[in-house]
């Protein structure tokens, strides 16, 4: 029996792939990569005993990248890897290890904004040959990311993962593969940032300051996104608009090193006045216009004072005497 499904580029031809919601099982392997010049995306796939390969060293991957020159990059997240020879394999250059594949297995360390950013949540359970258990295999001189999955061992622990990972900790030849901190089943949670806290300055700009645990925030003024990957607990709201403002509401979204968004929590402020100088205005000047319909004002206003001037149309269309 064959494997299931090949990407393959043999002439280097540039190319790029999605593979994504399939269920596969007993094939001789799940899903590769194979040749140069591809970019692809593996995600949300269920791969189950793709053994029927009676050697090892010929097949019985769940996922494999393969691809001795280096220029093939794989995105791997949300897929279920069960009962094979090797859970994933990544295969460079076995001459002398100088190049090899690079591969994204979850990357929960930077912003979700980030094009690095990669939730993981990869399941791996009972992938093993020759009485060792083999999650992830980086026979590959690339440092890869693998953060945010859980491993097919009965706690994840650092200990325990480690034991079914192989990279530089095994042979120096290979790239060092960064898998702390694991996803938890069911462990899902994302807190809620507290104290939440909206002033105007005295230009009526709108300042929220917070308390959180989480990485990145997303920012919204009555139900519209304001920003998302926000990852200081302040956000400055320049309102723009006409004067005076309504009331708004706040509402600040944290998002977790799990990927996992928390409950929104809002505040709604009043409407703003602007804190001005009470002295009066200066230069006080008013011109009609040519039809004597109207007269325009204008003057000097103190510090923070609305619109500089006011049109006021007269009671007859002709200048006064």
């Amino acid at each position: 029996m064959v494997g299931a499904i090949s990407t393959s580029s043999l002439l280097g031809v540039p190319t790029t792939s999605l593979i994504e919601g399939n269920y596969i099982k007993d094939n001789r392997y799940g899903i590769t990569f194979t040749g140069g010049n591809i970019n692809g995306t593996i995600k949300g796939n269920t791969l189950i005993d793709n053994n029927v390969e009676t050697n090892p060293n010929n097949g019985g991957s769940g996922i494999n990248i393969n691809n001795p020159a280096g220029n093939t990059h794989a995105i791997i997240s949300e897929n279920i890897i069960s009962g094979h020879l090797w859970g994933i394999t990544l295969v460079g250059n076995l001459t002398n290890y100088s190049n090899g594949p690079t591969a994204n297995l979850g990357n929960i360390s930077v912003s979700v904004t980030d094009p690095d950013y990669n939730i993981g949540k990869n399941i791996f359970s009972n992938n093993g040959n020759g009485g060792e258990l083999y999650d992830l295999y980086n026979n590959n001189p690339k440092d890869i990311m693998a953060q945010n999955n859980n491993g097919g061992v009965p706690e994840q622990t650092e200990a325990l993962i480690r034991t079914v990972i192989r990279d530089k900790v095994n042979d120096s030849r290979y790239g060092t593969v960064t898998f702390m901190p694991p996803y938890i089943i069911g462990g899902e949670t994302c807190d809620p940032v507290t104290n939440l806290q909206v002033n105007y300055t005295s230009d009526c700009k709108a300042e929220l300051t917070w308390k959180s645990t989480g990485i990145s925030h997303k920012i919204m003024r009555d139900g519209l996104i304001l920003a998302v990957g926000i990852t200081s607990t302040s956000y400055t709201d320049y309102l723009g608009g006409s004067y005076p403002y309504p009331t708004h509401t706040w509402t600040v979204v944290s998002v977790c090193s799990n990927g996992e968004s928390s409950e929104p929590v809002s505040v709604t402020k009043d409407v703003c006045q602007i804190q001005g100088d009470c002295n009066p205005p200066t230069n006080l000047e008013v011109n009609y216009s040519t039809d004597c319909s109207s007269a325009q004002l204008s003057w000097t206003a103190p510090t923070s004072s609305p619109a500089p001037s006011i049109t006021i149309p007269t009671d007859k269309g002709e200048r006064p005497p």
